[in-house]
């Protein structure tokens, strides 16, 4: 199996695991000894802790405060019944999401821009929709310099005082106009260029070749996402088998 297909099989076991989960001990041991290597291994390490500390961790402090004092009771008892039932709760949403966004993260950012089209072709996108979908990939850094050009051409001209990150907040009404203009132009003139290359007919020969990757690194993938699958199964199946249980 090519190693794309290993990689999706894998983070769709994962995904699957731990939303199956309902144990977040597990979930925190999962990211630690599982999914933190990984992340590692796929230098992803900052893009991971901003993801944690910059969206997770605001959202799993305001989960702990309603379930764990507001409410204190997990959905479906009665409120002020069981607060530490509200708090293992809320630890359990804030775990899964932690680990359904750094596996999404390790599925996804750790492609290679040289193996992004062979990537999609191995995951089964073919003809024109290969084409939008690589496109689609391009509007990402496109995005981020149009938006630090009208940021600059602001900043110059004496409408924002600095760039902290309030102040650039403040100016997203003044980006959308001019990011949207612009980058509806780049995709027009991108796709003329497409038809008059015949990018449409060529693509799909240019994907299909790439890099198969290590059996031994598609196995190992396979192997640690259903062994996740495996293991959050059994805590359902046999919810007390678990030492901390």
């Amino acid at each position: 199996m090519p190693f794309p297909r290993a990689r999706a099989l894998a983070a769709v076991l994962a995904l699957i695991g731990t939303l199956l989960s309902v144990d977040p001990i597990l979930l925190c041991l999962g990211w630690i000894f599982l999914l933190t290597p990984t992340v590692v291994a796929s230098r992803l390490v900052k893009v991971h802790a901003k993801f944690i500390f910059g969206l997770i961790a605001p959202m799993a402090l305001a989960l702990f405060v309603i379930w764990g004092y507001l409410v204190a009771a997990p959905p479906g008892a009665e409120i002020g019944s069981d607060p530490l039932g509200g708090l293992r709760f809320a630890a359990l949403v804030a775990s899964r999401l932690v680990m359904l966004g750094g596996i999404a993260q390790v599925a996804v950012l750790s492609i290679a821009p040289q193996q992004l089209p062979y990537t999609l072709y191995c995951w089964g996108l073919r003809g024109q929709a290969l084409v939008i979908v690589l496109g689609a990939f391009s509007l990402i850094p496109e995005m981020a310099i149009r938006t630090d050009q009208v940021l600059t051409a602001r900043l110059a001209r004496g409408l924002m005082p600095d760039r902290r990150l309030m102040t650039r907040l403040r100016q997203l009404p003044f980006l959308l106009r001019p990011l949207f203009a612009g980058i509806l132009q780049s995709a027009v003139l991108r796709s003329e260029g497409w038809h008059q290359r015949q990018t449409f007919l060529h693509v799909e020969d240019f994907a299909s070749e790439g890099e198969a990757g290590s059996p031994a690194i598609s196995i190992l993938y396979i192997g640690l996402g259903s062994a996740w699958l495996g293991l959050n199964l059994a805590t359902r199946l046999i919810p007390t088998w678990m030492p901390w249980s």
